[in-house]
């Protein structure tokens, strides 16, 4: 199975050999993968504690985000979904909540 970065890579790449009957289909899914790949860009995470002392992640516009039981398990879900670009995850010792 293909990782993502490598489907992403082989989808937005427009010298990519495709059938005939597939290209309709593929550049829509073309169009997506760019939409996803320009919105995980953009991605900007807080990680901290809600009242009861679980770990949250949670993403600035709501985009994202999750209940951990470890501060490092909410570090480490940050740190991929933003690709590990620096500045994009910040922990507070403020209480943070998780909105639906």
């Amino acid at each position: 199975m293909e990782s993502m970065r490598t489907l992403e890579k082989r989808l937005l790449n427009p010298q990519t050999r495709l059938p005939a009957s597939s290209r309709g289909p593929v550049r829509i899914v073309r169009m997506a993968v760019e939409k996803i790949a320009v919105a995980a860009r953009h991605l900007h995470f807080l990680v901290g504690q809600d009242r009861q002392g679980h770990w949250l992640a949670v993403e600035r516009h709501g985009l994202a985000g999750g209940i951990f039981a470890t501060r490092e398990a909410a570090l480490r879900y940050a740190r991929d979904e933003t690709g590990r670009r620096p500045g994009t995850v910040r922990l507070t010792r403020r209480t943070i909540a998780f909105r639906l």
